[in-house]
């Protein structure tokens, strides 16, 4: 759909997974906007909307003193979707990021299984890369790709 010369694309959500947005003002009008956490999390869900996992793992990195952890973690909880979780941890980890270890703990127990799952989408980053047991992710995406505008302490 074009807007004002912008192309927008409708994603539908499942009714679980719509939550965690605030009302702004958009030029007077009330405009429902998702917060941070909703946003990493929509973006971790869907890579393909947001440019792909390395520029995901860029706005971790920017936002982390922004985010609130355990918020991040109760809502990519209520995503219901082991994957997002799994891709979390896994970018939380690689990151360094300062979760609380509580919060941490508890997307670890959540994410826990046998499924293994990729980081990048199969068909464009392939299969090949280190997994971490850790997390059961194969990093498939090359680390100066996935890093390329990070600069991790």
């Amino acid at each position: 759909m074009l807007i004002r010369d912008k192309q927008y694309r409708m994603v539908i959500q499942p009714a679980h997974k719509f939550f965690g947005f605030i009302q702004i003002d958009a030029y007077g009008s009330p405009v429902n906007m998702a917060e941070r956490e909703k946003t990493i999390l929509d973006s971790l869900d869907r890579p393909g909307y947001a440019g792909d996992i390395p520029e995901v793992a860029g706005m971790i990195q920017r936002g982390k003193s922004n985010l609130d952890w355990n918020k991040l973690v109760d809502y990519a909880v209520r995503f219901e979707t082991k994957a997002l979780l799994q891709r979390l941890g896994y970018l939380i980890d690689l990151l360094n990021l300062p979760i609380e270890p509580e919060a941490r703990n508890r997307l670890f127990v959540q994410a826990s299984g046998n499924t293994k799952c990729y980081l990048g989408q199969p068909r464009r980053w392939h299969t090949g890369g280190n997994y971490n047991a850790t997390w059961r992710v194969v990093g498939n995406i090359p680390r100066r790709e996935l890093l390329a505008e990070i600069e991790v302490r």
